[in-house]
């Protein structure tokens, strides 16, 4: 099974926004790394200008990825916790009635 395909039957529906952008990064990937016949190849030794832009804007878009989904899991951490606390004191409340 294919890692997007795979990446896509394991997620949380309603969380599915909040995923990694796999397919349009690995399309983009492809698509600046797979060259045809008829385009020109960079001559060994000498810096590939357009391959560098791209891996520069690769990078930027894999960080702005990473920020979002880091957000997205550090606030579902942060509603874990606050659930915990919230079962926590109701346990101490209960435990203390009886």
């Amino acid at each position: 099974m294919k890692f997007g395909d795979h990446l896509e039957r394991e997620s949380v529906p309603e969380w599915s926004l909040h995923n990694l952008d796999y397919n349009s990064i690995k399309h983009e990937i492809k698509m600046h790394t797979t060259r045809d016949q008829a385009t020109a190849m960079a001559i060994p030794g000498q810096k590939d200008e357009a391959l560098s832009r791209f891996e520069d804007g690769l990078y930027m878009e894999l960080d702005r990825q990473h920020e979002r989904l880091q957000l997205f899991v550090s606030s579902k951490a942060d509603e874990i916790s606050r659930r915990l606390e919230y079962l926590a004191k109701n346990i101490d409340r209960w435990a203390s009635k009886n």
